[in-house]
């Protein structure tokens, strides 16, 4: 997909709940940081997370706080 004439990549993500523990919480977001930090500069980024701001794109999967 291209936007403003430069690629974008999307990446769908949903983040660990607050039940998670810290050490998962570390390795999730040090994961993340390896993908984001392999799209090149001159790339567009969009990280979907929000289930409510992207309604229609993305959906909520889960009860509570759960994923």
């Amino acid at each position: 997909m291209k936007y403003c004439g430069r690629p974008i990549n999307l990446i769908s993500t949903y983040a660990l709940t607050l039940s998670a523990k810290d050490i998962a919480e570390e390795v999730f977001y040090n994961e993340l940081e390896k993908v984001i930090s392999a799209i090149p500069e001159h790339h567009n980024l969009a990280v979907l997370r929000d289930h409510i701001a992207w309604s229609g794109v993305i959906g909520k999967h889960g009860i509570g706080n759960i994923n």
